[in-house]
């Protein structure tokens, strides 16, 4: 699965996660209980999406090279206010919010703490990796 998506860009902290550990997160996005699901910093979940799965799900991401072609991309800069760069329509939206921040350290959660409360439906649920 995470071989197809090409090199790991380590500059932007990106790293696939092994077939098992996708192959489960999958199946969590896959839930009836998820209509909608965000996939923040997470383009490897997005991309082993079955095509179904995939119809409910949004790759917030900085890393360009997932916009071309895709239709459920949006730009997200963890350092910038989401509401900037995501549609209205998607603000409070998301019952399964999905994210893997490139820093753990309190500036960084900080910052997708309030992202979180952007894009979460009440009563949606959220998995760190």
């Amino acid at each position: 699965m995470a071989g197809e998506l090409g090199a790991e860009e380590h500059a932007l902290r990106q790293y696939w996660y092994s077939d098992a550990t996708l192959k489960l997160l999958c199946e969590l996005c896959g839930r009836e209980d998820a209509r909608r699901v965000a996939l923040l910093s997470t383009p490897s979940i997005f991309y082993a999406l079955s095509d179904e799965d995939r119809q409910k799900a949004w790759l917030f991401e900085f890393d360009r090279r997932w916009e071309e072609g895709n239709d459920r991309f949006v730009f997200f800069d963890f350092n910038e206010p989401v509401e900037r760069s995501t549609p209205s329509q998607l603000l409070g939206a998301f019952d399964l919010v999905v994210a893997d921040p490139p820093h753990i350290n309190v500036a960084t959660l900080e910052k997708y703490v309030k992202v979180f409360g952007a894009l979460q439906a009440p009563g949606g649920e959220l998995l760190l990796t």
